[in-house]
């Protein structure tokens, strides 16, 4: 096999490659699901706390546990940290 006959069958197309371009931080692809899981956590401990639920209470547990897993690394760790209490 020769090289002319490679660049020949050569079925890429140099006029159709895109090159890569990393979406903007902050824009519309961001996950609210971190921010709507502590509100979520927030509702739940306060009803657990004044109604003595104990679901509610373990529901915030929760709650608070996907929003940690779910949240940026960028994120305030001091606010992150205030979820869980």
């Amino acid at each position: 096999m020769s090289s002319g006959t490679n660049i020949s069958n050569d079925p890429r197309r140099p006029n159709k490659v895109v090159r890569y371009k990393p979406p903007q931080p902050g824009g519309p692809s961001d996950d609210p699901t971190p921010d709507y899981m502590n509100l979520l956590g927030m509702i739940f401990s306060m009803c657990g706390l004044m109604m003595k639920l104990k679901w509610c209470a373990w529901a915030a547990v929760y709650c608070s546990f996907i929003s940690f897993a779910n949240s940026r690394t960028s994120e305030d760790t001091k606010q992150m940290l205030s979820s869980f209490m």
